[in-house]
């Protein structure tokens, strides 16, 4: 997951739910193969966006990192903010491109206590 294309088509999905998933993700790797980086957890958020049909929502909960009382999980390799969360979803632009980042949400809900960030977004398309 990030690295591949998801096998569904274009604009086919209502509603995505993804708990405790985004973490796992690396944000960045880099591929000895062809000498590149490549942002995993990007290309997984322009792959939610694609196979979203106009309106389609992506509800998610990720980890709020760092918090008081976290103990590191090491199979979390992603850090996620709110902020971060919010400079996605706010659509392409010069230099998100580098990242391949070619989604846009709104958000219906974007929350975060102590421990979590959950969100709800819907996605932006014509």
């Amino acid at each position: 997951m990030g690295f591949d294309t998801i096998p569904i088509g274009e604009s086919q999905v209502i509603h995505i739910r993804c708990f405790d998933v985004l973490e796992h993700i690396p944000h960045v790797v880099f591929d000895y193969d062809t000498g590149a980086r490549k942002f995993p957890s990007m290309q997984l958020w322009s792959e939610i966006y694609r196979i979203l049909q106009p309106g389609g929502t992506f509800e998610f909960q990720i980890p709020n990192r760092p918090h008081a009382g976290d103990t590191h999980n090491y199979e979390h390799v992603s850090t996620w903010t709110e902020e971060l969360v919010e400079y996605i979803i706010k659509g392409p632009d010069k230099e998100k491109a580098m990242y391949h980042n070619c989604c846009r949400f709104s958000v219906v809900q974007l929350e975060q206590n102590a421990t979590h960030i959950r969100g709800e977004l819907r996605a932006e398309k014509p």
